[in-house]
């Protein structure tokens, strides 16, 4: 029964909204005479011994009455009129108590609506307490959190802003590209950097902008950051509005939105400067190598030319008064076969010295046959296997400088063997293959460690320094690996100019 009242609220209008409404309507007298028969008949015939029956059709008459907007003192009202009828009617004045207790009983049943929908609305206004405790402590979470949201947008905000202007500031160019490689967005140095207006580049693609032979690494690299992949910095030439070209080195990475890549960041720093820079040093070494090599020509001929030439003369004199002295046992014979001895042997390494420093065989029969020579003579001095393959090489097939350089790399890898490695063997190549010659020197000795090679405070990596850059200053590869207890292998390839 209170189910009945407290759903009426959301079905039709509730009890209280029927009694304001009755409070101001004409048409209160007209309800409460339409009660007023119905009220006395279940009433005489609850009086009469119905029980049950009379008392449900009290709860009716009651819950039609409130649910009309009649009110609990109207009811009073009606049920006093009533009751002062029933009891003017009977005959019997000892009943008149019981007939007052058993009609009060009966009046009690048509106020439990009344009471039901009293109750409804006293357990309705604690729900909305209830609710009202619970939505003040959520809104105060709330605020709790729009404070907490607005501390963080505004330190955002912050961020966002400093971002902004180092951005703007920086002297990189900083730009952002589509998932089709089209930009989308610039900072103001590229302006600077390439004397165009950015407005005029937003939307075009970024391949444009850079010299063609370097379009397709660009183009490789964008796949992979496009993977989500973070490639290696790469070097590519950049067109200006002055129709030059400048050289920018570039990094970029993806780009994410929403867990998905939707285009790519990247920075771009103009190195021509450095550029420049590293080829000017770079013609300079080669400079102080070609004037090195040509002094050590020019020492090495003046020692094998002039200095052995006299040691010889000498000996021969020396001979020639040998001969001259009758006495062979005496101390003059025998001072002057000491002296002839000595003198030989200084002829033998003059000559070493002269070969070292510039072998005439490099010059005389090129570098095949004088690595074969070097090896050979290496072997002897060392008493270490050396097998050599060498190809023929046409004539300026490598400069001369280049050869040099092949050379002396192969002098200093052989040195390093005798020095350090312990080998029994070492194996020489040279090849020849389509446009560039290789170089391989392997040997069976215990390496070492190849990461630490080049920055060893005791000399010692200041021979592989030196073969490297040889290497380079000849835009050859260079390419050392070692295996603890297996031995070492370096490689050169060098590009061809011949044919």
């Amino acid at each position: 029964m209170q189910s009945a009242y407290v759903h009426s609220m959301h079905g039709k209008p509730t009890t209280l909204s029927c009694w304001l409404c009755a409070l101001s309507s004409p048409n209160m007298h007209d309800i409460l005479n339409n009660i007023r028969a119905p009220y006395e008949d279940a009433l005489r015939g609850f009086l009469k011994g119905t029980g049950e029956e009379a008392l449900q059709r009290a709860y009716d008459l009651g819950r039609r009455a409130a649910e009309d907007g009649v009110g609990t003192l109207d009811m009073v009202k009606l049920h006093e009129e009533v009751l002062h009828t029933i009891l003017k009617d009977s005959q019997r004045s000892e009943a008149l108590a019981d007939t007052v207790r058993r009609a009060s009983q009966f009046f009690a049943e048509s106020l439990s609506p009344y009471e039901m929908t009293h109750r409804g609305f006293q357990e309705a206004l604690q729900t909305l307490r209830v609710r009202a405790d619970e939505l003040a402590d959520m809104n105060r979470m709330l605020e709790d959190e729009i404070s907490e949201r607005t501390e963080v947008e505004r330190a955002l905000r912050e961020s966002e802003n400093r971002f902004r202007t180092l951005v703007e500031t920086a002297r990189d160019v900083i730009f952002t590209l589509s998932l089709h490689g089209r930009i989308t967005s610039m900072n103001p140095a590229f302006e600077d950097l390439v004397g165009a207006q950015r407005t005029e580049w937003i939307g075009r693609s970024c391949v444009t902008l850079l010299h063609t032979d370097d379009t397709p690494r660009a183009i490789r690299v964008f796949q992979q950051v496009l993977r989500g992949e973070i490639p290696a910095t790469f070097e590519a030439r950049i067109r200006t509005n002055r129709g030059t070209y400048l050289v920018g080195e570039f990094i970029m990475a993806p780009q994410y939105q929403d867990g998905k890549i939707v285009g790519a960041l990247g920075i771009a720093r103009d190195i021509t400067e450095r550029k420049r820079a590293s080829e000017d040093l770079r013609t300079l070494a080669q400079r102080v190598v070609v004037a090195q090599e040509e002094e050590r020509k020019r020492i090495s001929r003046e020692l094998h030319d002039d200095i052995c030439q006299r040691l010889s003369a000498t000996k021969l004199h020396l001979e020639a008064l040998q001969d001259k002295v009758r006495d062979k046992r005496s101390p003059l014979a025998r001072g002057l076969v000491d002296v002839r001895r000595s003198i030989g042997a200084t002829i033998k390494e003059v000559r070493s010295i002269s070969a070292n420093l510039r072998p005439a065989t490099l010059d005389d029969l090129g570098l095949p046959t004088a690595l074969r020579l070097l090896c050979r003579e290496f072997s002897k001095m060392h008493d270490i296997t050396v097998r050599v393959e060498a190809d023929p090489l046409p004539m300026h097939t490598l400069p001369a400088q280049t050869e040099t350089a092949v050379y002396r790399v192969t002098q200093e890898a052989l040195s390093n063997v005798a020095k350090h490695s312990r080998a029994r063997e070492v194996y020489v190549q040279l090849r020849r293959t389509g446009t560039s010659v290789s170089l391989t020197i392997r040997d069976n000795g215990k390496g070492f460690d190849t990461t630490k090679a080049f920055v060893r405070s005791d000399g010692t990596g200041l021979g592989l320094f030196s073969m490297r850059e040889r290497a380079q200053l000849a835009s050859a590869t260079f390419d050392l690996t070692s295996v603890r207890n297996k031995g070492t292998t370096l490689k050169l390839d060098i590009p061809t100019t011949g044919p």
